[in-house]
């Protein structure tokens, strides 16, 4: 049974970018509404998280690889 007055951990929240610079500044912009919000902590994508969110453009079939790998190493 939980207690009711433990304080919960925030949710661990990590960012991947992987494009061009449209990407890193919507991607700038996502993690900056998180962090302004309370309750969220931002880590690095090679800490544990809750959530990953990964923005990425895949135009050519080489960055549609890329992506795949990505995932592949982030599951």
């Amino acid at each position: 049974m939980t207690n009711l007055n433990e304080e919960k951990s925030p949710c661990k929240i990590a960012f991947v970018n992987q494009g061009c610079r449209l990407n890193q500044a919507e991607t700038a912009a996502v993690e900056s509404a998180f962090w302004k919000e309370s309750g969220y902590d931002i880590v690095a994508a090679t800490d544990p998280a809750d959530v990953v969110i990964v923005n990425t453009c895949t135009v050519t079939e080489n960055s549609d690889n890329d992506t795949r790998k990505l995932l592949s190493k982030l599951g």
